[in-house]
């Protein structure tokens, strides 16, 4: 009764750690459609054009801070491909603020500075919306994880129980095999011994006239008239 409790018990866990990994599954799924199965596709696919579109104007005037920080920023959304932690959701803010500082800071003209702060303000909305899914999903791949670790020692464990409880069976099962043996033999045996003692009762019932049948004629063959 305590196995069964234990692993009724293992198999609530897994059942629980299961729908958690689903869960999650469908969560990571979802933010990857959202984020986009390629570079040209969701968030992903308007960062990259938004950004395009900040480097064409910088093409066009004489920048190079402005270039470097913007290649900062490119650089830091070809990150936003995969996993990323807390620190470089920062890193990529604060890359951001940086870039509209650096514009409102320079010596452009009042024109130029407009432009880039048009083509600047979608990309900075793609690029916060980008690193946030983003950093949603990482987060939902952390936690797999931690199911998938949650979940592995009780599936090892129940794996374990349900072996023992097969070797517990076939031990039973030879016990159970080996008494019925015992038990048509004894009764093989008893019939045996039956079957004898009929077939010594029927000899003797049947040797005994003989024999006297035998007796009498040779008594006659002797000339003896009155056999008894």
């Amino acid at each position: 009764m305590p196995a069964a409790l234990d692993a009724q018990k293992l198999v609530i866990t897994l059942t629980d750690g299961i729908t958690q990994h689903a869960t999650r599954i469908e969560n990571i799924m979802r933010l990857q459609s959202i984020l986009g199965s390629d570079g040209n596709e969701g968030l992903t696919g308007k960062a990259a054009v938004s950004g395009a579109a900040v480097e064409n104007v910088l093409r066009n005037v004489s920048a190079p801070r402005l270039v470097s920080e913007l290649a900062v920023l490119r650089n830091l959304e070809r990150g936003l491909r995969s996993s990323i932690t807390r620190e470089y959701s920062e890193s990529v803010s604060d890359a951001l603020n940086n870039l509209k500082q650096s514009v409102t800071a320079s010596t452009l003209s009042t024109q130029t500075k407009k432009n880039l702060a048009q083509q600047i303000q979608p990309y900075a909305a793609h690029m916060d919306q980008l690193t946030q899914t983003r950093l949603l999903q990482s987060n939902e791949i952390s936690r797999l994880d931690e199911v998938a670790t949650y979940i592995n020692p009780n599936l090892a464990a129940l794996v374990k129980f349900s072996v023992s409880l097969s070797e517990a069976a076939k031990s039973d099962a030879e016990v159970t095999r080996m008494e019925v043996r015992r038990i048509i033999l004894s009764g093989a045996l008893v019939v045996l011994l039956a079957l004898t003692l009929v077939g010594a009762v029927l000899i003797r019932s049947i040797a005994h006239p003989v024999t006297d049948l035998a007796t009498a004629a040779i008594q006659l063959a002797r000339g003896k008239r009155s056999v008894s």
